[in-house]
């Protein structure tokens, strides 16, 4: 398997209401930046993680949605980034074009 990473900046609404995740703003050439140019959207990350813990930990696939949130002072806090592990199913329904017809559920 290898990592993959989908910019998302169309269809902001419909993705929010898919996942409960409020679309922040991200950065259009590389998820970890936090500077300029920033954008409406989401990052869809397909990456390898560890799951379990102590010495029954093993590496497993992921699907995370995820954004940049902007404190409302700016000056006091720092932006973070909103996470939210996501099923296949959905993944692939959030990167599938927009096509007439019901969206696929489990």
């Amino acid at each position: 398997m290898q990592a993959a990473r989908h910019l998302l900046i169309t269809h902001l609404n419909e993705i929010a209401q898919r996942t409960g995740l409020e679309p922040g703003t991200v950065n259009t050439q590389d998820p970890a930046l936090l500077r300029a140019p920033m954008v409406p959207g989401y990052w869809l990350i397909y990456d390898a993680a560890l799951t379990g813990s102590h010495y029954h930990q093993h590496l497993g696939w992921v699907w995370v949605l995820e954004t940049t949130r902007g404190p409302a002072d700016a000056r006091r806090e720092q932006p973070y980034t909103d996470r939210r592990e996501i099923p296949a199913w959905l993944a692939e329904d959030i990167v599938r074009p927009v096509a007439p017809g019901e969206p696929r559920s489990r």
